[in-house]
């Protein structure tokens, strides 16, 4: 189907590129990011925010500060990394030989990797002081110390898809497509065996298995780790019953990202190229199993990589909101919601996913996948879920305009009297776009050589503007008396557009912590589940602060109250495939019902 193949032409060249494997025992042919000077994320820190990361002319002050138990340059680059973290971030880091080593027991390197990383350090050590024209090797040394698997090819890809023109105007948040090229970093880049060495950095409380389908609803998550509650909560995952659930259904590790060191890098490098909020999940599928992910929607833009065996994809168009007017559209199928293929057109994609291959799903896309139909390994199926955020964290125009009318005391109601799930599809979808922001602010961007506030100004317009704009267009009797500039200023609306640009800024720079912290592993734990606790924390109060902005109520000063528990990814945000519940506690809650 010509619909299923990826559109982008440019990215073939960069996987021609990409051929070289990691293991490689010569970095000089390994690719790397290219400069700051001609990366796409460079015109504004405040608008579009930057990787955390020392540039050349910090790499070169941080040398001569000596050696480290790595033996080699890596160590110090490490050691200037984790003091920008410290200084912009607020970590207290430990010594350079203690996160050397951790990092050393975190990637479980191959023999391979461990002989390329013996040579490189012997060929750099000193040499790189002197002339410092080794930046690549430093980078490609350092990645083997901290993960192995080497951000810099990540980086290469998401930037490229970032900034292609094509892809931000007419496929993100509209159209999925599946890139058919195999990408070679990719292929495995997760396996079982990596999942039996990494596990352990893995709260079990968060792990679930679709097991479960509702007999009034929905498909959902069976936990098969403690509850929150339980006593042994902050138990680490364990391999074996990881393998006992697979024989059950698709295993789910949701917010993968949070805690594992190989898979977090991969999150920074799609953070960093997109500017947007990135979650990641693992879905491990036996072969033959005839519905892996029953049929759903998600609330999250999706990238799926394909690392391990093959699984089938159907994506649909999503079903018109009015269907049923009180289920979230991004949530169907999901709790003590059906959604049927009755509601649904024919599919846009049915393609199989095989190792190295990527897909990308917008969010409210229905899609359903399996691993029996067009797949010819009897290999587990191993994917990682990329989910863009934006809808998570309120960043699209359906709850700027609510927040835009609460401050006015005006009904959030479509027209002032039903519900915006009445809409028609194509004006629902409008009004549910993501906001521009991130990557796909760069068109916007591009239209102004000014400085930061020249480009911040221009952004809150054009969003002020998009806002009126979809306003208008949904709701024409109510806004008869008005055009878009007299819309922007009875609303405010460039003022609701500059607080969600704040709000913007704010949950990037708890997503930089987080991978930050679960790359490197910086701050001390004693469990897994505090590896990301503060951050769901940080989390939850940005979002209880845009909401107190948008009713006109103070917010309270020291930054208001702590969350009492851990905010679950997948319970009522949609995440991956279905919401995590505990199937025992549904039976015993429908017994008494009776």
């Amino acid at each position: 189907q010509p619909a299923a193949m990826f559109p982008f032409g440019g990215l073939l060249l960069l996987l021609l590129l990409l051929q070289t494997s990691s293991s490689s025992s010569s970095p000089s042919l390994f690719p790397c990011v290219s400069s700051s000077k001609s990366s796409p994320l460079s015109p504004s820190r405040d608008l579009l925010g930057f990787a955390i990361m020392p540039n050349a002319g910090d790499r070169k002050d941080c040398r001569g500060r000596g050696q480290s138990a790595c033996g080699g340059r890596a160590g110090l680059i490490r050691a200037a990394r984790r003091t920008a973290y410290r200084d912009e971030l607020g970590f207290a880091v430990p010594g350079v030989a203690q996160r050397c080593l951790i990092a050393r027991r975190a990637t479980n390197l191959k023999e391979g990797d461990r002989q390329t990383l013996a040579d490189l350090e012997r060929k750099i050590g000193r040499e790189v002081q002197s002339d410092g024209k080794h930046e690549d090797q430093l980078d490609y040394l350092e990645e083997l110390c901290t993960s192995n698997v080497a951000m810099n090819p990540w980086n290469e890809l998401f930037r490229n898809l970032a900034k292609n023109e094509e892809f931000i105007s007419e496929y993100w948040s509209k159209k999925p497509f599946k890139f058919d090229a195999v990408i070679p970093f990719a292929k495995e880049c997760f396996s079982m065996s990596d999942l039996e060495t990494q596990c352990t950095f893995y709260p079990a409380t968060y792990a679930g298995t679709a097991v479960l389908t509702l007999e009034n609803g929905g498909w959902m998550m069976s936990k098969f780790g403690p509850e929150m509650n339980d006593a042994n909560n902050m138990a680490p995952l364990d391999f074996d019953s990881i393998k006992e659930q697979m024989q059950k259904g698709t295993v789910s590790l949701n917010s993968a990202g949070f805690f594992m060191p190989r898979l977090a890098s991969i999150c920074t490098a799609l953070l960093n190229a997109f500017q947007l909020p990135i979650w990641l999940n693992i879905y491990m599928t036996e072969s033959l199993k005839p519905s892996s992910a029953p049929l759903h929607t998600d609330k999250q833009d999706v990238i799926a990589i394909q690392a391990q065996g093959s699984k089938r994809w159907r994506i649909y168009m999503p079903p018109h909101p009015a269907n049923k007017v009180m289920q979230d559209p991004f949530t169907r199928g999901k709790g003590n919601d059906v959604l049927t293929f009755e509601e649904l057109e024919e599919p846009l994609l049915d393609v199989v996913l095989e190792p190295g291959q990527m897909l990308y799903v917008p969010a409210g896309y229905p899609h359903v996948t399996d691993t029996v139909n067009g797949v010819k390994t009897k290999e587990e199926s191993i994917h990682l879920t990329l989910g863009v955020d934006t809808h998570v964290w309120d960043l699209n125009f359906a709850c700027m305009r609510a927040s835009a009318l609460s401050r006015k005391k005006l009904p959030v109601l479509i027209e002032g009297s039903f519900d915006v799930n009445k809409l028609e599809r194509d004006q629902w979808l409008s009004l549910h776009a993501p906001l521009p922001l991130g990557f796909s602010s760069l068109p916007i961007l591009s239209l102004t050589d000014g400085s930061k506030e020249e480009s911040s100004d221009l952004l809150c317009r054009h969003i002020a503007q998009e806002l009126a704009r979809r306003m208008l267009q949904a709701e024409p009797q109510r806004w008869a008396n008005f055009n878009e500039d007299s819309l922007v200023d009875e609303l405010d609306l460039q003022a609701v557009a500059h607080r969600y640009i704040l709000h913007h800024h704010r949950i990037m720079a708890i997503e930089r912590k987080v991978y930050a912290d679960a790359t490197y592993q910086i701050r001390e734990i004693s469990h897994p589940v505090e590896r990301a606790q503060p951050y769901l924390d940080e989390f939850k109060l940005a979002m209880e602060e845009l909401a107190l902005w948008s009713a006109n109520q103070p917010i309270p000063s020291g930054g208001g109250s702590k969350a009492e528990k851990p905010v679950e990814r997948g319970q009522g945000l949609g995440m991956g495939m279905g919401n995590t519940n505990d199937a025992k506690n549904k039976k015993k809650a429908k017994k008494k019902s009776r």
